[in-house]
């Protein structure tokens, strides 16, 4: 029993030091979650990508005469599993053009030629170089050296998202936090192909509750996240 107790306070100790970190961070609660639990996993180069694009407007575009052509060049960024991935996908192939080329008027025609919109993924950068400016100035945010796994990078979405956990009940119907029942959004990628247990970076109501931004996870992840709930 005494293991036990001292086993919670310390839980407590290590959730009131990632609260004092979080207030320090003038950025988003649940990006900032986010960040201090990719610096305990290792997976911080990824996190700040990722962290970024979730404040702005989706990087791809589809023209309303040119959808089905989008949607077919943009199936070169799809990861099967994850479109967290996917839109790391999209800067690690963007930043791959660019070192090659060195020219903005390049980069514009890659991004016209792969329905993406040049400004939103300038405005990306931009936020990107902030945060880096931002997490610069605090001690033990640094850079993984090493690509980071599947499980370490959605092992710390995790924590900024747990309340947008769901299980697939029957078909393509998942129950979320609260007894709520959604779907995945039909535009992403895992729309027909999500796993039995899924995070989801926000939610959009319309005829019904729809999941944004989507990947499969493992529920073992979970606990070790959310013992404290």
């Amino acid at each position: 029993q005494l293991l036990s107790e001292l086993g919670a306070i310390n839980d407590r100790m290590r959730l009131t030091e990632k609260g004092r970190i979080m207030a320090d961070l003038p950025i988003d609660p649940c990006i900032s979650r986010i960040i201090i639990e990719a610096r305990d996993n290792n997976c911080l180069k990824e996190i700040k990508i990722i962290g970024a694009v979730l404040a702005i407007q989706d990087p791809r575009i589809r023209p309303t005469d040119h959808e089905k052509e989008a949607d077919e060049v943009h199936k070169v960024f799809l990861h099967p599993q994850s479109d967290f991935m996917t839109l790391l996908n999209i800067w690690n192939s963007f930043h791959d053009v660019q070192d090659k080329v060195k020219s903005w008027s390049r980069l514009k025609k890659y991004c016209k030629g792969y329905y993406l919109s040049y400004q939103r993924m300038r405005e990306w950068i931009d936020l990107h170089d902030q945060l880096e400016r931002i997490l610069e100035q605090r001690e033990g945010f640094t850079n993984n050296t090493i690509n980071a796994s599947y499980e370490q990078i959605h092992r710390a979405l995790l924590a900024g998202f747990l309340r947008n956990l769901a299980r697939k009940k029957l078909g393509q119907q998942y129950q979320g936090a609260h007894n709520r029942e959604l779907m995945i959004f039909p535009g992403s990628h895992q729309f027909m192909k999500g796993g039995q247990w899924l995070v989801a970076a926000s939610f959009i109501e319309t005829s019904r509750l729809f999941a944004l931004t989507v990947a499969t996870i493992e529920p073992e992840w979970i606990e070790a996240i959310a013992g404290h709930l």
